[in-house]
C-alpha cells in the first residue's frame, strides 16, 4: 500500500515538474504586453489567423532586443534594412497563403 502512494506521489510530483518545465522552454523572449500590442495592432486590419501567423513569425525570426530598435523605424515608416523589408515581404506572403475564414480558419 505504501508503494502505491509512494508511485502515484512520484508519478504526480514528475508530471508537475515535467510541466513547469516545458512552460518555461515555450515563452518567448518578447514580454507578453509587447506580443498583446502587436496582435491588436495586427488585428486592426487582418484576421486572427494571418495575425497569429505574422506575430509567431516575426518573434521567430527577430529577437527581442533587435525589434525594440526596428519598432520606431516601422512605425515611422522609415525602415530602410533591405534584409528585415525582405523579411518582413515573406512573412506577409506565407502567412496570406493561409485560409480564410469562409475556408474554414
Amino acid at each position: 500500500m505504501k508503494i502505491k502512494s509512494f508511485i502515484k506521489i512520484l508519478v504526480i510530483t514528475l508530471s508537475v515538474f515535467l510541466f513547469a518545465c516545458s512552460n518555461e522552454t515555450e515563452s518567448s523572449d518578447y514580454p507578453e504586453e509587447v506580443t498583446k500590442d502587436m496582435y491588436e495592432l495586427c488585428l486592426v486590419t487582418h484576421r486572427y489567423g494571418y495575425c497569429k501567423c505574422y506575430v509567431d513569425n516575426w518573434q521567430k525570426n527577430i529577437p527581442y532586443d533587435r525589434h525594440v530598435i526596428l519598432k520606431p523605424k516601422i512605425d515611422e515608416g522609415k525602415l530602410d534594412d533591405p534584409e528585415i523589408l525582405e523579411l518582413l515581404l515573406d512573412i506577409d506572403k506565407n502567412c496570406k497563403r493561409l485560409p480564410t475564414s469562409e475556408q474554414g480558419w
